[in-house]
């Protein structure tokens, strides 16, 4: 990769100092029900530099999407208010009354706010006074139970630290007036929270970890506990960035997620068509990197992500092959798999890659393949409530039959031989209560050009 741009000048902050006695710990004390998604509107053309900018915001469009996420059980959204956007048209009124209305649509909704301030970012600005005045324009226009966090910047880079810390979040602790809104800075890895955790109420990170199918970002989540109940009260652990398909899917990382009491926004709430592209696939074959609905409010997948969301991942469980959280019953799903042959040596295990962000690939960046005829595995014992299993099948030009038994009988037949090469293709059976086993056998193979796969299994209780 090209060599990092040297750092540009920094304006002079305020002489540093200690962080104020007065920031204490976390102010909103709703964190608990919180849960989210980031909202770019559908017509955003330059990602989340447009929404409230003059000539591109539409309330229409936004409460029309704003109306989606109730459906699908989301109470907040993260919101990027921009200085480049504030900026741009040299209109700062109407962008602030556009961002009044917005509010005003949100809490219509039902719908509380995690608002991002983009002051700087890669770079400051010229002045500490201008970030200063930016700030105070946009926490004044804040309308009451809307607002119920403020980050300070969003994924600074490692010189935009001392920034913040000496300019942008003071002068957002000064300007918030209101006692239960917390202040945080979205920062792009884990390790950074150290940085900024005595000058925020709340400690912000984002992670598009797929590792042990939850297990890296549990491993990330524990790695911050230990700061959470230094303070009082204690500061809540807020994820403001989650969720990028294939590595990272979303009923691998919610139940990590929930379980450890972490508040989370999704990203995002509509696929948008923008610059960042994070509606495309990260790779052929892959689907769309990020973002639950299209702009008419259907879903990309209404089966397993919408029916997580909606039920808090309650009805159903994402197995992976392998590599399962250990601290979650790791070693009892991997169990679950029973693979052909001497210790499965029917089967090998392909590795694409770190499950970090942008892998493309079956989930999680791994799978099984066989091309042996007649292979089988087993998966065993069916949860208890299980009335459905998904099976995450492959398909492609080289791949082949298959048949889905359970407990001896056979149930469905069917082939990952495509033309369409899909590394996230499923399979969907129901099974009757009480069933224990299933077991799912390869047809006739070729050995020199069949690749037959399996990545995962979900299993739903609905």
């Amino acid at each position: 990769s090209p060599p990092s741009p040297s750092p540009p000048p920094s304006p002079s902050p305020p002489s540093p100092a200690p962080p104020s006695p007065a920031i204490g710990g976390t102010r909103y004390q709703h964190w608990a029900s919180v849960q989210g998604t980031n909202y770019v509107p559908s017509y955003s053309t330059v990602d989340v530099k447009d929404i409230f900018r003059p000539g591109y915001w539409n309330a229409t469009v936004v409460d029309k999407e704003l109306s989606y996420a109730g459906l699908i059980g989301i109470n907040s959204l993260r919101v990027f208010v921009s200085h480049g956007g504030y900026a741009s048209d040299n209109n700062t009124a109407q962008f602030l009354k556009n961002y009044v209305s917005f509010q005003k649509l949100a809490l219509a909704r039902h719908l509380t706010l995690l608002v991002t301030l983009g002051t700087g970012e890669r770079t400051p600005m010229s002045t500490c006074q201008e970030t200063t005045d930016f700030v105070n324009a946009i926490v004044g226009v804040e309308i009451t139970g809307a607002v119920i966090a403020y980050e300070a910047d969003n994924e600074p880079t490692s010189y935009m630290i001392d920034y913040l810390k000496n300019c942008t979040l003071p002068a957002l602790n000064a300007a918030s007036r209101n006692p239960n809104v917390d202040i945080s800075v979205g920062l792009a890895h884990v390790g950074e929270v150290a940085l900024v955790k005595d000058y925020v109420t709340t400690l912000n990170w984002h992670s598009y970890n797929g590792q042990d199918n939850g297990g890296g970002l549990y491993g990330e989540i524990n790695e911050l506990q230990k700061y959470v109940n230094k303070f009082k009260p204690p500061k809540q652990l807020v994820l403001t960035e989650w969720f990028g398909r294939p590595a990272q899917p979303l009923a691998a990382a919610y139940p990590v997620i929930r379980d450890n009491g972490v508040a989370a926004y999704a990203w995002a709430l509509v696929i948008v068509d923008c610059t960042s592209h994070w509606d495309r696939p990260v790779g052929p074959a892959d689907p769309p990197f990020q973002g639950l609905l299209w702009p008419n409010g259907s879903a990309y997948d209404s089966v397993e992500e919408i029916e997580c969301l909606k039920n808090q991942c309650q009805t159903l469980k994402y197995v992976h092959h392998c590599c399962n959280n250990w601290h979650a019953n790791g070693t009892e799903l991997n169990n679950l798999w029973t693979f052909s042959g001497t210790n499965g040596s029917d089967w090998n295990t392909k590795i694409f890659g770190s499950p970090v962000f942008k892998l493309p690939g079956p989930r999680e960046g791994s799978m099984r393949w066989t091309n042996v005829s007649s292979a089988s595995v087993t998966i065993a014992p069916l949860p208890p409530s299980t009335k459905r299993v998904a099976l995450y099948l492959p398909t492609s030009s080289i791949g082949t039959s298959f048949e889905i038994e359970v407990d001896g009988k056979s149930i469905y037949s069917g082939t990952t031989l495509s033309d369409t090469k899909n590394w996230v293709a499923r399979t969907i059976v129901s099974v009757s209560h009480g069933s224990k086993t299933l077991k799912l056998i390869v047809g006739n193979t070729n050995t020199s050009s069949t690749q037959f796969s399996i990545s995962g299994v979900t299993f739903f209780s609905t």
